[in-house]
């Protein structure tokens, strides 16, 4: 209505959403959980398998657009596990 360009992380035609979603989660979800878990290691022990589950979700979108980055991705699966245990 107003003219204006959707903002980069919102525009849904050139945002690839695996890559946006991952970066979401290493840069912001994973330093608060860890956190969170240090303070409540038993009680919230869903919320990291949760993490790890969705994380995992969003690199095999992204596996499958970029096989070329796979063994990256991996990695970085590996990190955040390491980082939530």
């Amino acid at each position: 209505q107003l003219g204006l360009g959707a903002s980069p992380m919102c525009d849904r035609d050139a945002t690839n959403t695996p890559q946006m979603q991952m970066g979401f989660i290493d840069f912001v979800i994973v330093p608060f959980y860890a956190s969170l878990l240090r303070l409540f290691p038993s009680g919230l022990a869903p919320l990291a398998t949760n993490l790890e589950a969705n994380y995992k979700y969003y690199a095999t979108l992204r596996m499958a657009e970029a096989p070329d980055e796979t063994e990256k991705l991996q990695a970085n699966i590996a990190k955040l596990a390491a980082a939530l245990a």
